[in-house]
């Protein structure tokens, strides 16, 4: 009883559907946004305190950041992730689990589209399992890359790793944000077309397919793809997932956060590999306690700071400490050389 009245389908959302004789995937995951703006009460006071959000920029060695003060993320930046607490408490991705009030969007046979009940950006989704199942890579990787194609790149996916920001690590699941909203992958994009790129992004591989490269700026140690083909970016990041060290606790995956993007037939993947959950500062007792609790979209360059006083006193030095903690450094692509990559440099 409970999934039928959650699972929406094209005719019920026809109604908020803007052309209703031919619906389709991006015009379907539209109206479910509209369809919770109206019906959800916590959905819509969390939208108007995103409004309310304030951001400021900074800029650091080669890239700027924006930070984001965001008092509704205070809950899954607070979120306990060890294994006690996790399994007391229920799984909120699970159908049966859901608010009365949250609906999904059933993608493919496995994956439900829902809306994130405490929202970064607006139209931030959550793409979730239909079975209870770990949190690993391999298992999203494939599903990322085609909702992305499927919604026409009009947003983009991330995934946050077991030890990475996931605050369900128990559940697997990825995100979505709408297209360019964080602009790192445009920045990268156009670092790889100039002429001083290599200096800050070492070429791994190229051909008709795409391109891969790796590189440290900024202290995060970086994997960036580009490919016209699906399949090849898959294969590409697979590849790089194999060269990365598995973390040492259950599931045993490497430690990532990943970004799957795309503009105008061409895919983009970054990869961040990572070394902890959480900076220093957050474990530090007050004043010096800093509540950021880095994921894919903290590290690609949206920091999230749920309290005014940490939006406050950050400043270029503290970003650079945070990311030095949580990310790898140049030593983890000890494994990338180029001769490792000659399998995915052939034409296709």
């Amino acid at each position: 009883m409970k999934q039928g009245k959650t699972v929406f389908d094209d005719t019920r959302l026809k109604s908020l559907l803007v052309d209703t004789a031919s619906p389709y995937l991006p015009d379907n995951v539209q109206a479910l946004v509209r369809q919770q703006l109206l019906t959800w009460p916590d959905l819509i006071k969390a939208r108007k305190q995103l409004d309310k959000a304030i951001t400021r920029k900074i800029v650091l060695k080669h890239l700027a950041v924006t930070l984001q003060c965001n008092p509704g993320r205070i809950i899954s930046a607070r979120s306990p992730v060890d294994n006690e607490s996790i399994r007391k408490r229920p799984c909120f991705l699970c159908l049966h689990n859901l608010p009365p009030e949250q609906r999904a969007l059933q993608y493919r046979d496995e994956w439900l589209i829902l809306n994130n009940p405490a929202p970064l950006f607006p139209d931030h989704l959550v793409i979730s399992h239909r079975e209870h199942s770990p949190q690993l890579i391999r298992n999203a990787l494939p599903a990322m890359i085609a909702l992305v194609a499927d919604l026409e790149f009009r947003f983009s996916a991330f995934y946050n790793g077991p030890a990475c920001g996931a605050s369900a690590p128990d559940h697997l699941h990825f995100q979505m944000y709408p297209e360019r909203a964080i602009p790192m992958v445009e920045q990268l994009a156009a670092i790889v077309t100039e002429d001083t790129g290599q200096e800050m992004l070492a070429k791994l591989n190229g051909s008709r397919q795409g391109s891969c490269y790796a590189g440290y700026l900024d202290c995060r140690s970086i994997f960036f793809s580009m490919a016209k083909s699906p399949h090849y970016l898959l294969e590409c990041l697979s590849r790089a997932l194999d060269c990365l060290p598995a973390a040492i606790e259950i599931p045993f995956e490497p430690m990532v956060n990943l970004i799957i993007s795309g503009r105008d037939g061409t895919y983009y993947g970054l990869l961040f590999p990572r070394k902890a959950h959480r900076p220093a500062c957050y474990f530090k007792p007050e004043p010096d306690c800093m509540v950021v609790s880095p994921g894919a979209v903290d590290v690609a360059g949206l920091i999230i700071l749920p309290r005014q006083e940490d939006f406050e006193k950050i400043n270029r030095e503290m970003i650079l400490q945070i990311y030095q903690e949580v990310c790898h450094g140049t030593e983890v692509f000890s494994g990338f050389g180029v001769g490792d990559w000659g399998y995915v440099a052939r034409d296709q």
